[in-house]
C-alpha cells in the first residue's frame, strides 16, 4: 500500500480494518497506521461484537440473517464497553493521520468463527471495500482446529484481498 493512491481520483477507496479488544490487535493496528495510512483512503475500523447463542450448531447457521438487528441479544454493557474501547483505545491511534477513519461496532448473535468472519465480509462488501486488513492471534494448530479462526475464515471466503497483520 505504501506509495499507492486510489485509482479513481476524487472518490476515496474503502478499506475495512477488523479489530478486537485485545492488546495484540491494538498494537498491530498502531504499527500499521504509522507505516501505511495515507490520504485518499477511507479506513473503516470494525469490531464484531459476538454473543453466544447458548449451544453448538453449524458454523453457518443463520449466516443469511446476519444483517438483521441483534441488539436485543447483546447486553447493553457489552455494547458500551466495545464502543468505549473503539473510542478510547483504537481511535486515538489514528490521530494525526491524513486518511479518513471511521469506527463501528457490528453486532451478531453468534460467537462462531464462521459467522464472525461472514459478518466482516458482509460489512466490507456493504462498504464496497477494496481490501480487508485484520490481525492474527497466535494459536497452536490443535486450538485452531477446535475453536476455529476468524482470520482463517475471512482469508478463505473473502473475494477481496485480505492482509493479515501479526
Amino acid at each position: 500500500m505504501s506509495g499507492s493512491q486510489p485509482s479513481n481520483g476524487s472518490q476515496r477507496q474503502s478499506i475495512l480494518l477488523a479489530v478486537d479488544d485485545s492488546e495484540t490487535s491494538a498494537g498491530a493496528v498502531a504499527r500499521f497506521a504509522r507505516q501505511h495510512f495515507q490520504s485518499g483512503y477511507e479506513f473503516h475500523v470494525v469490531h464484531v461484537l459476538a454473543h453466544a447463542t447458548g449451544g453448538p450448531g453449524p458454523a453457518f447457521a443463520g449466516a443469511a440473517e446476519l444483517a438483521r438487528d441483534t441488539r436485543d441479544n447483546v447486553s447493553s454493557d457489552e455494547v458500551v464497553e466495545s464502543e468505549n474501547n473503539m473510542q478510547i483505545v483504537i481511535a486515538p491511534i489514528f490521530d494525526g493521520c491524513k486518511a479518513h477513519v471511521t469506527t463501528a461496532v457490528v453486532e451478531i448473535s453468534s460467537d462462531s468463527s464462521g459467522e464472525i468472519g461472514e459478518a466482516l465480509i458482509k460489512h466490507a462488501n456493504s462498504l464496497q471495500a477494496v481490501m480487508i486488513i485484520m490481525t492474527s492471534h497466535s494459536k497452536n494448530s490443535v486450538k485452531k482446529f477446535f475453536i476455529g479462526s476468524v482470520t482463517d475464515y475471512v482469508v478463505h471466503h473473502s473475494k477481496m484481498p485480505v492482509v493479515v497483520l501479526h
